[in-house]
């Protein structure tokens, strides 16, 4: 798969927009109410949507959860596209061994 491949198919067709389903967390289950997801998928949710899940027991994931779905009924969802290794990193690592000089 060539650049152009790849970019054609993280921009899923023809307009600007990733293919949502290549983003972990862009939505809950639809065969689920809010409060019978899992942790995991909760925290994805939320994740996905740039909210911080540290330190955050169930209930207050759900809240966060409701809060995001009501939100997203007034302005347009914006994602956060993270490492899609559920058991590695919460964001892709990025390379910063640069041997570039940093020039003021």
């Amino acid at each position: 798969m060539g650049i152009r491949d790849l970019l054609q198919h993280l921009k899923g067709g023809d307009d600007d927009t990733a293919d949502l389903s290549h983003i972990r967390g862009a939505s809950l289950p639809t065969d689920k109410e809010v409060h019978e997801c899992t942790v995991a998928q909760l925290r994805d949710y939320i994740v996905a949507r740039g909210g911080n899940v540290s330190d955050k027991n169930k209930p207050e994931l759900v809240s966060i959860a409701k809060d995001y779905l009501r939100m997203q009924k007034e302005v347009p969802v914006q994602l956060v596209d993270r490492n899609p290794d559920p058991n590695g990193r919460l964001f892709a690592k990025i390379n910063t061994s640069s041997t570039r000089p940093i020039i003021p």
